[in-house]
């Protein structure tokens, strides 16, 4: 059995549809960040806990915590999309319709061993209530394989100081204005980089990331690295379209380099109706669909 106050020391974790008890509990137990996202942001307030509102379940997918919390509708998330940065997740365990999809997701991935089931918790919030979690551990990613990111220790100025010198073609796709800050927490940094490039920019982040070990993906700043040509799947944007935007960046905040206004809106809008957004941007349609 995992110890939680173990599980969770000094790590960041994300919680799913929760709620502000729980999420103040998790944080007086010590956990260095604790993020409550919420389908609608209810008036319960912790001065340890940021809160973040989310529409469509799959985004729990994208969670960059060190753990993962999944309850109510979240659950759905276990069916497709397995938060596949953390190394562990726990899941609300009691009667919810968004088991009805989730559990078929998860027996397929323990079946395959690519997650373990840890066994149950019991965890109490701050209203004394009581509720009883599954616990899930990832299996470790081939080396080699582990999602990118910039270790906190290096810093995104340096990586983009790195990129300039070595001459990278490349733009941060969108959310770049605050730059070197990210647009909002627990947020990545979207990049298009040329084909040829590619190689070159993986083997740097992964030099950087042996080499300031103790730094993690929860606080570190996740790379989605994307390119002209997709290797095995279906290219980010059609190539043509995505060569122009490389080549057309202009200078951005901290050295980056970023799309012109004409491609930064353009690509923008494809990214909010094609990559997994569709209704669960919130863009009203005279179709009837719903996020899930």
């Amino acid at each position: 059995m995992i110890d939680l106050a173990t599980l969770i020391k000094d790590k960041t974790v994300d919680l799913y549809d929760a709620g502000v008890p729980l999420a103040a509990a998790l944080a007086q137990m010590g956990a260095k960040k604790v993020t409550l996202f919420e389908t609608v942001s209810s008036e319960a307030e912790s001065a340890n806990v940021t809160k973040r509102t989310y529409v469509a379940a799959s985004a729990a997918g994208g969670s960059a915590a060190d753990v993962c919390f999944l309850d109510g509708r979240s659950l759905k998330v276990l069916a497709v999309r397995y938060p596949g940065d953390p190394t562990y997740v726990l899941a609300r365990v009691g009667f919810s319709r968004a088991w009805l999809l989730g559990l078929p997701g998860l027996l397929r991935r323990v079946l395959r061993r690519w997650i373990y089931f840890r066994g149950f918790m019991r965890l109490t919030d701050t209203n004394g209530k009581r509720s009883y979690w599954m616990a899930l551990e990832r299996k470790a990613p081939v080396a080699g394989q582990e999602r990118l990111f910039v270790p906190a220790s290096l810093g995104v100025e340096n990586f983009f100081t790195w990129l300039r010198v070595h001459n990278i073609k490349y733009v941060v796709l969108r959310f770049y204005e605050q730059l070197p800050a990210l647009h909002r927490e627990g947020g990545d940094l979207d990049l298009l980089v040329a084909n040829e490039d590619e190689a070159a920019v993986e083997a740097y982040l992964r030099e950087q990331m042996s080499h300031y070990s103790d730094d993690t993906i929860g606080n570190g700043v996740p790379i989605g690295m994307h390119t002209v040509s997709s290797h095995n799947s279906i290219p980010y944007y059609p190539p043509p379209i995505a060569r122009g935007i490389i080549e057309r960046a202009v200078d951005g905040p901290v050295g980056s380099r970023v799309p012109n206004k004409e491609d930064a809106l353009y690509s923008f809008i494809y990214h909010v109706l094609y990559h997994y957004k569709g209704y669960a941007t919130g863009i009203p349609s005279v179709l009837k669909g719903t996020p899930e």
